[in-house]
């Protein structure tokens, strides 16, 4: 300062014809930003006092939205929707006018202001640069000493700067109810999402539910679960409608509306759509239902259906083991599993797995469709690489939505079949060997080599030959090297051998059994085919009956080949005598139930058909094993048992006729012949039962009790009959009845004990833990309930062909009650209709 002024001093003074100090200064230059800055600032400066006097009508326009998206509204009434709406409106217009009064605009003084206390500028140089000097425009020094002050002026500003915001909202709002809205409106935005727009809407119309009754409209609704349920369609009852309506995930809600002549709207959840004309007064419209919610319709603005709806997932499907797996044959594996869904198993599954290798096993189900199946399967494992080795087992069922869910793991050894003869043996264990050390296939190849010379063993086959050197040959293609690098190579091994296991199992079979194993094999293949026909939806009724007939040829084939197998080689199959707990078979029983089988496949049945087709299989396992085979007719225990079944029979149809007489009587109609014939077939029964009773003596030296005081009670019916007293004859007569059950049931025990028979699986010292013969078994136990060689078909359930004449009738019935033109009688007799289905 001291050098300006010096400089000053002794500067010259201006003359008289030299332009004033005034006339020499330079205009001002803007600072280069300053003019954005105080813009900015002015922003800032709004906000501030804006904010503080807004947000609580802010406020009220956010609570307002996370009411409207949560779709809280429209589920009021419509007079309290309206009310609802007035008090958020008022709020917001209070709110607002609050807020604008005493408002005032930041002007540039209050810019400038805030940017030198936002920066820590002292002296307010903003301020200096718009002053001018108020004297001593004309002197020099002055001048220079005012330019010098701009000049530390406009220094002091090039680091200003506008600061953020601070609106004194903390104080106005202590609790920080803006934060709360906000967190309020985020999660009702989550909520809404893409209905967001829809549910704003309906915030804004109040619905007063009253257009049925004012403009005469008439509302129906059906639902179609989705197909993975197996449920039917059906028609919701409107006025009955007062709690939720539960349906699952994917259900198709189809709506009609009759009445008006505006197309009503259709809204829920994320979902709106128009109803599309039928006519000029019937609207339809048809959404598929994903989400929980309200399902509502928009009809000349006034909301006709608002319907709470509760949409059900699909539950994953649940298996379990019932037991643990079994080989009870020592050539099958027994699967004994509970499977339930809560809609609809489709398939179940075994997995068998060894050394990070798994193989798959496709169990058939006792009942197709069903939302349970406890059931038994059968498999012959036998001829399985890992035969006689310890696997992992576990299930797997999988229902029509394409869930999974998996049992527990179990450990089993698989069955091993043991062969006679000594070439089918050796090559049984060269075939095990290759599992366990594929390395040794090269002493394989060699040891096929010299069983192929060893012709006579297996009588000069020439089929046991060709698949003992087609094994051999395979096995060789398979370890050449061929150029091929260590990984491909170990493929085409793996593979070679694979397919040398399955032919030197067909050959040691070949060896073993002759043509035997052929029959079975084809046998198995026709029922896995059968299976697998009657699983698929849409069938060729001609294809079912050819499978079938084949089936029914090779079974015979079989059964004429096994027969011919036990004469010859008796040694292989056991000779049990009669089981009263185990089902004879006869052929007359197989061809029987080949013929039920061929009957539900006509009736289109294929629930029933599969169950036979499960008993048939069964059949095959205990007719392989030797457990069960062909029964003689002429065993004594067999033509006993007879014997006691016809008695039974002959004495129950007895009784009834004896009791319709007693009914006659009573009506004064008299009959002496008839009370004569009575009585003689009552005599004529008593003495075939004591001829059987000292032949059963004979046999088994003891006569069971029950069946003296059945002869007993049967003289005392005949000495009734015999003084025309039918009436009083009945009560004997049951009672001669009963006691003839139970003794046969001594009797069936007292045979197995005389020949050897040891108790059976299922029973205590011969009686069957389901009872005295088992559940559903007459004395010759055999089964009632349609599955066996009796079947009395008392109970008549639906074929296929039925059911689906009952849905067709069905939908036609819905199909008239959707039309708006019909009488309104015949309307309302079809709405009767359908709330009985």
């Amino acid at each position: 300062m001291k050098t300006h002024v010096s400089q000053l001093r002794n500067s010259p003074a201006p003359g008289p014809g030299s332009k004033s100090g005034a006339a020499q200064r330079r205009p001002r230059r803007p600072l280069p930003g300053l003019t954005l800055r105080r813009g900015l600032a002015r922003i800032a400066l709004l906000w501030e006092r804006v904010w503080p006097r807004f947000w609580p009508a802010i406020s009220v326009v956010g609570l307002f939205l996370a009411v409207a998206l949560f779709d809280i509204l429209p589920d009021m009434a419509g007079w309290l929707h309206v009310v609802v709406l007035v008090v958020f409106a008022g709020a917001f217009l209070a709110a607002l006018w609050r807020g604008t009064r005493g408002l005032r605009m930041p002007t540039d003084d209050d810019a400038r202001r805030r940017l030198e206390t936002a920066s820590g500028l002292d002296h307010r140089p903003l301020t200096t640069l718009q002053d001018d000097m108020a004297v001593g425009q004309n002197d020099t020094a002055a001048q220079a000493l005012w330019d010098a002050h701009q000049a530390r002026a406009r220094q002091a500003l090039r680091d200003v700067r506008v600061g953020p915001p601070r609106p004194p909202v903390a104080r106005r709002d202590p609790w920080a109810l803006r934060g709360a809205v906000a967190l309020i409106l985020a999660l009702a935005a989550v909520t809404a999402w893409d209905d967001a727009p829809a549910r704003l809407e309906r915030a804004v119309q109040p619905g007063f539910g009253d257009a049925v009754a004012k403009n005469d409209i008439t509302i129906e609704a059906w639902i179609t679960p989705p197909t993975y349920t197996g449920r039917p369609p059906r028609m919701v009852d409107i006025k009955g409608l007062k709690k939720a309506l539960i349906v699952p995930r994917g259900t198709k809600l189809m709506i009609q509306v009759h009445g008006g002549s505006k197309q009503p709207v259709l809204s829920t959840g994320r979902q709106r759509v128009v109803f599309k004309a039928l006519d000029k007064s019937s609207f339809q419209a048809e959404v598929t239902l994903y989400h929980s919610g309200r399902v509502r319709v928009q009809h000349d603005g006034d909301r006709i259906v608002n319907w709470q709806i509760q949409v059900m997932g699909d539950l994953p499907p649940k298996i379990a083991w019932a037991k643990t797996p079994k080989t009870p044959q020592r050539i099958s594996v027994r699967f004994d599993y509970t499977a339930e869904d809560d809609y609809r198993i489709a398939r179940i599954r075994a997995y068998i797995a060894r050394n990070g290798e798994t193989d798959v096993i496709t169990l058939r189900l006792p009942v197709i469709g069903g939302r349970k199946a406890k059931g038994t399967a059968y498999h012959d494992l036998s001829s399985h690489r890992w035969a006689g080795l310890p696997v992992a087992v576990i299930l797997e069922v999988e229902d029509d939505a394409g869930q999974v869910s998996t049992s527990k793991i179990r450990s089993i050894t698989l069955p091993q079949r043991a062969f006679s003869n000594p070439v089918a043996r050796e090559m049984v264990r060269q075939r095990r060997l290759l599992t366990l050390d594929p390395q040794k296939v090269g002493d394989v190849i060699r040891r096929l080599d010299q069983l192929a010379l060893q012709r006579k063993i297996f009588k000069n086959d020439s089929s046991a030959y060709l698949g003992l050197r087609s094994s051999q040959g395979r096995l060789i293609l398979g370890i050449r090297q061929d150029g091929q690098n260590d990984a491909d190579h170990r493929i085409r091994r793996d593979r070679a051998i694979r397919e040398a296991q399955a032919l030197m199992w067909s050959t040691a079979l070949r060896i073993e059994e002759g043509g035997l194993s052929e029959l079975e094999r084809r046998l198995r293949q026709l029922q896995r085919e059968l299976s697998q026909r009657l699983s698929q939806q849409k069938q060729n009724p001609k294809e079912l009956q050819k499978l079938l007939d084949k089936l029914r040829q090779a079974m015979r084939e079989y059964m004429k080949a096994l027969r011919k197998d036990m004469r010859k080689n008796p040694q292989k199959y056991s000779r049990q005598p009669f089981n009263p707990n185990e089902r004879t078979m006869t052929n007359k029983d197989i061809e029987r139930l080949m013929q039920q089988l061929r009957n539900r496949l006509k009736q289109g049945d294929k629930q029933a058909a599969q169950r036979l087709l499960s008993q048939l299989q069964r059949l095959m396992e205990r007719l392989r094993a030797g457990n069960s085979k062909p029964m003689d007719p002429n065993h004594p225990a067999l033509k006993m048992m007879r014997k006691f079944g016809d008695l039974i029979r002959r004495q129950q149809k007895l009784m009834d006729e004896t009791n319709r007489r007693a009914k006659q009587r009573r009506d004064g109609k008299a009959n002496p012949k008839e009370d004569q014939r009575l009585r003689k077939e009552q005599n004529d029964l008593r003495r075939q039962l004591a001829e059987m009773m000292r032949k059963l003596g004979e046999m088994t030296g003891k006569v069971p009790k029950n069946l003296g005081r059945a002869e007993q009670e049967m003289r005392r019916a005949e000495g009734r009959l015999k003084g025309r007293q039918p009436g009083r004859a009945v009560g004997p007569q049951g009672r001669a009845l009963e006691q003839l059950r139970r003794g046969a049931q001594r009797a069936m025990r007292q045979m197995a004990r005389k020949f050897g028979m040891r108790p059976g699986r299922g029973m205590r010292a011969g009686v069957p833990r389901n009872g005295l013969l088992g559940r559903n078994r007459d004395p010759l136990g055999r089964r009632l309930d349609g599955m066996g060689p009796l079947d009395d078909n008392n109970v008549k359930v639906p074929t296929e062909s039925q059911r689906k004449r009952a849905r067709d009738i069905l939908e036609e019935l819905r199909r008239r009650s959707g039309d708006g033109r019909r009488p309104k009688i015949e309307l309302d007799y079809l709405d009767r209709l359908l709330r009985q289905f």
